[in-house]
C-alpha cells in the first residue's frame, strides 16, 4: 500500500484508540504493526492481542519480560525463543488471555494491600 501505521495502544490511550487506528488503517488500506513500551506481561498479551487483528501484518516490537523486569508478575513469564514470543497464546480461541497473576514479584513493595473480591449475590 506503501505506508505502514506503528500502533502501540499505550501511546494511543489504550484498545477503544487503538481499534480506532486499525479501522482506519484498513478503510485506507495501510499495513500495521504493533509495539509496545515497558509493559509487563499484562500489557504485553494485550499487545499480543491487537498484534492478531487483521492487517496487523508486519513483526512487532513486541519483547521477552526479562528485556526490562527481573521478574514478570504473570505466569507464564514472557520469553523469545525459535524467533517467536512465548507462551503461543490461542487468543482467537478464547475472550481470555489465558495469562496468570503473579503477585510474587511484588512482595515487599506496598506499604498496603487490599485484596477485594466481587461480593457473591
Amino acid at each position: 500500500p506503501g505506508f505502514v501505521i506503528n500502533a502501540k495502544p499505550s501511546r494511543l490511550g489504550g484498545h477503544t484508540e487503538t481499534l480506532a487506528v486499525h479501522r482506519l488503517a484498513q478503510d485506507a488500506g495501510a499495513d500495521l504493526w504493533c509495539g509496545g513500551y515497558l509493559e509487563t506481561g499484562v500489557g504485553r498479551a494485550h499487545l499480543v492481542a491487537a498484534a492478531t487483528l487483521p492487517g496487523f501484518t508486519l513483526p512487532g516490537d513486541i519483547s521477552a519480560s526479562a528485556r526490562y523486569w527481573s521478574h514478570d508478575i504473570v505466569q507464564p513469564e514472557w520469553t523469545v525463543g525459535d524467533g517467536a514470543l512465548h507462551p503461543r497464546l490461542r487468543v482467537s480461541e478464547s475472550p481470555s488471555l489465558r495469562i496468570f497473576w503473579n503477585a510474587s514479584p511484588l512482595a515487599g513493595s506496598f506499604l498496603r494491600c487490599n485484596e477485594t473480591r466481587p461480593s457473591e449475590t
